[in-house]
């Protein structure tokens, strides 16, 4: 069963040089992707992605280019301008283990 889509809070921050910013709530739900659309900057444009818990890095990417890169060595969907980063790991054969590195935030 897959979760529901939910819409995120725009992301803060969104300036050329800046760090830009997307707080996801907390508490009931949990994440397995997160969609990422990119408008008029490319891929190449967004680097330094950097995902927090509770202010500890869990996973970087240099730019959207390199996290579409391991996207398609799995063999993830992909669509033109949406970068998908991947908490939970869809090739892996079972269900159990497809969300062992989802993040959990409630449930």
């Amino acid at each position: 069963m897959r979760l529901p889509l939910i819409q995120l809070p725009a992301v803060q921050n969104v300036v050329a040089g800046n760090t830009a910013v997307l707080n996801l709530p907390v508490g009931g739900r949990g994440y397995d992707v997160v969609q990422l659309t990119l408008t008029n900057i490319t891929a190449a444009q967004l680097t330094n992605i950097r995902c927090k818990l509770d202010g500890k890095e869990f996973q970087f990417y240099a730019s959207a280019t390199a996290l579409q890169d391991i996207n398609d060595f799995y063999g993830r969907p992909a669509d033109a301008n949406v970068y998908q980063l991947f908490f939970a790991r869809p090739e892996m054969n079972d269900r159990a283990l497809q969300r062992v590195t989802s993040i959990r935030t409630g449930d």
